[in-house]
């Protein structure tokens, strides 16, 4: 479950928009909110799909960046 005081927010996104989506990620984590993007929370020799679809369920809010990289790569 999702911690009620500070909730955690799981951002969906393609690996090739990384470099756009950090900023993001960057912003809100100045102002403490709980975010997990899986280039700063996964760690070396981690489950690394257990522990994606982890935070996911775990999250209380979902931001899905989509865009042309995101459709192709679900097509």
């Amino acid at each position: 479950m999702s911690n009620i005081e500070n909730p955690l927010v799981f951002i969906s996104y393609t690996v090739k928009d990384r470099e756009r989506v950090l900023p993001f990620y960057n912003y809100l984590e100045q102002f403490g909110i709980n975010v997990w993007m899986d280039c700063k929370r996964l760690k070396g020799g981690q489950q690394w799909d257990f522990e994606i679809n982890k935070a996911f369920r775990q999250a209380a809010l979902v931001i899905i960046f989509l865009s042309k990289n995101f459709i192709e790569k679900r097509i």
